[in-house]
């Protein structure tokens, strides 16, 4: 199979989802197949420590920015981060957040499943979606997957060919130091006008797992 190049981002101090999403990334993705690079946004000096152990342990690219940046730059940053480590041999790009529960096979569901995406003129994959984010058509996938076509993706789960990163990023900035400022939403329009289609599959192989947003906020 292909592999991929990914990039979390991690901009709270949530200890516990932020070890859960980076356990699972590792225990449920075979090394073969992704490199993972997480951006830290001015997280405290507790979690900065402890996922610089974990870096220890996995052995993935890591970053960390101070002071906080806001959600769009440091995406911009994992992402450009992921795609110039020079373990990146990935023509994919996968962009997630550090609340998200991988299940097993998540990844090879999304690789498996692209390409009956693709058919449908679908650049944008992903493997959870918002629920404001209603299904516009259902489309046959592989694997017990079905490919749901939708008016957008939510960022914290985008798969995509390196290449459309390239003609339609970066993400907005504009909302600096804020991280509900629907800063992937230029991108889904940039994607609209060109007509490339956005997507989720079912039943979602990721979890978001975060009560809050990352303003502290509650979450649907």
């Amino acid at each position: 199979m292909p592999r991929v190049n990914c990039a979390m981002v991690c901009g709270d101090s949530r200890d516990r989802l932020t070890e859960q999403g980076i356990r699972t990334f590792f225990a449920s993705t075979p090394r073969e197949l992704a490199d993972l690079t997480i951006a830290l946004d001015n997280t405290n000096e507790k979690t900065t420590r402890f996922v610089e152990m974990l870096q220890g342990y996995y052995g993935f690219q890591l970053i960390i920015v101070r002071p906080s940046l806001g959600g769009g730059f440091i995406s911009n940053i994992a992402i450009e981060a992921a795609l110039g480590c020079e373990l990146t041999r990935g023509e994919y790009l996968y962009h997630t957040a550090a609340d998200f529960y991988f299940k097993p096979r998540w990844l090879e569901a999304l690789l498996l499943n692209f390409p009956f995406a693709e058919q449908e003129e679908i650049g944008l994959l992903g493997a959870y979606s918002h629920p404001y984010h209603l299904t516009t058509k259902t489309i046959p996938g592989t694997g017990g997957y079905t490919i749901h076509r939708k008016d957008a993706v939510a960022g914290g789960s985008w798969f995509m060919r390196i290449e459309t990163w390239r003609e339609f990023g970066p993400l907005n900035t504009k909302s600096r130091g804020n991280y509900v400022g629907s800063e992937d939403t230029e991108f889904n329009f940039r994607l609209i006008e060109a007509k490339v289609g956005r997507a989720t599959i079912y039943p979602e192989p990721v979890i978001h797992t975060g009560r809050t947003n990352a303003s502290g906020q509650p979450t649907l």
